[in-house]
């Protein structure tokens, strides 16, 4: 099992913006590898390691295959009892949110 985010932009949508949703979605993928692998409950910090990027541009999307992720993403790390993706999405939402 792997949990991961995923940002998929419709390919005719993609074409009329050229570029700049593909440079903008490989940045939100990067940003969220990184959130997440500092969010993730460190033992031996191999989990936290894991984190990887796969695809390009609007293809692109972080992951974690570690067979033990889905455990900590339900919250069995008292280091993390909320799991991962969310406190990393309302992380980001918030950045975000504090540049406007």
């Amino acid at each position: 099992m792997k949990i991961g985010v995923r940002l998929v932009i419709n390919p005719a949508l993609s074409r009329k913006l050229s570029g700049a949703v593909a440079k903008f979605s490989e940045e939100v993928i990067e940003v969220t590898r990184e959130v997440a692998s500092r969010l993730t409950p460190r033992r031996s910090g191999a989990a936290a390691k894991a984190w990887t990027i796969t695809g390009q541009g609007e293809r692109s999307a972080t992951e974690n295959k570690k067979p033990y992720i889905e455990r900590l993403e339900q919250g069995s790390s008292q280091q993390a009892p909320r799991g991962i993706l969310k406190p990393t999405l309302q992380e980001i939402r918030k950045r975000r949110l504090s540049r406007k």
